[in-house]
């Protein structure tokens, strides 16, 4: 009898638990959206280097390896002395490019030091310094192919590019937030620990923390249907706004706004 109960109240509880439970992490979420972020941004470089698809086809497959050889499993992780060193050796094979082309692409040969610096940080055991980075590499390297290539397919994909990097961005911020609130939350019970019972004031030697910081379970929380949502609203608002700003803003040889 106290058997059956059991097993009906573990029925009961299932029923009752949340059905829209997130299947990944954010943790989990932010290292596939910078590793996607990241291969978009070279793959939109490779297209304005006149087709490219060498530098593409290196990108995709050294964001696909460091998520799951350097994040999930944590066989390839280099160390900061061997990321320092491919860093330097990358820098050298750049600049040997440049000065062996004096044309535009050499210049570009330059620009592709930013891509060999990612695939250095892409193997390297990510902390929040290191995603940022990532993503101001990615963003760096879109910004010099708007200005290499001017095909519709690019515009597309530029679409599409905007859309992930929003995504990549808001992720950024929940983990950031949810690492501060576990911080946060240690430091609060480390100074409860040392502070006395019977002291005059009991708050001095706590520290502050800020209320709105959210625990990493909520955080995983915000990993469905509602985080789309919201993801697409921004990336109308963004088109509308820079829509409006294209044609606002005049042309330096136009005498009339057109």
């Amino acid at each position: 009898m106290l058997g059956f109960r059991l097993k009906k109240r573990e029925r009961r509880d299932r029923q009752a638990a949340p059905r829209h439970a997130p299947r990944i992490s954010l943790q989990r979420a932010l290292q596939v959206s910078v590793a996607l972020l990241s291969a978009s941004g070279s793959l939109l470089l490779g297209m304005a280097e006149e087709n490219n698809l060498l530098l593409a086809i290196v990108a995709i497959f050294v964001a696909a390896a460091s998520v799951y050889l350097t994040d999930v499993k944590g066989w390839i992780r280099l160390s900061n002395n061997a990321g320092s060193i491919a860093s330097v050796a990358a820098l050298l094979f750049a600049l040997f490019q440049y000065r062996r082309d004096t044309s535009d692409v050499g210049l570009l040969a330059l620009v592709n030091f930013a891509v060999y610096v990612q695939f250095v940080l892409q193997l390297k055991a990510k902390r929040t310094s290191s995603y940022w980075l990532l993503i101001t590499l990615s963003l760096m390297q879109v910004a010099v192919a708007t200005a290499l290539d001017v095909r519709l397919s690019f515009g597309i994909l530029l679409l599409l590019y905007m859309t992930m990097a929003i995504l990549t961005l808001t992720l950024f911020y929940l983990y950031r937030d949810s690492l501060r609130s576990q911080m946060d939350t240690a430091s609060s019970a480390a100074n409860q620990a040392v502070a006395r019972p019977g002291a005059r004031w009991p708050l001095a030697a706590q520290a502050n923390r800020f209320a709105g910081n959210l625990a990493p379970r909520q955080t995983d929380e915000l990993l469905a249907r509602p985080l789309m949502w919201l993801i697409l609203r921004c990336c109308a608002a963004a088109i509308l706004v820079t829509a409006f700003v294209f044609y606002a803003i005049p042309r330096s040889g136009q005498m009339q706004w057109q």
